[in-house]
């Protein structure tokens, strides 16, 4: 799926369990059935899987900051298992 990648932050908490909790949540614009406009979405994904992306915490850093083009992909349980960063048309 295709979307504007709007913002991008590092999480790293203990829950009230005492489980750490630590990932990068993505903040993301995209059209929507239903939507007039874009739909705003916020993901989060575990640092374990994060670490095997195609593209690095700076790299998205760079990207949401100039509301760069990014294709999510999904696997089972609609959870996000890789992005990839678009290049801009020209």
């Amino acid at each position: 799926m295709k979307a504007v990648l709007v913002g991008v932050q590092k999480i790293s908490f203990e829950n009230e369990t005492g489980e750490l909790i630590d990932g990068v949540k993505i903040h993301m614009l995209y059209p929507d059935v239903g939507v007039h406009g874009l739909k705003a979405d916020t993901k989060f994904i575990r640092t374990e899987l994060f670490n095997h992306f195609d593209c690095n915490f700076d790299e998205l850093k760079n990207s949401a900051e100039n509301n760069s083009e990014v294709d999510l992909d999904y696997g089972p349980r609609d959870k996000i298992v890789n992005i990839s960063i678009l290049k801009p048309e020209e």
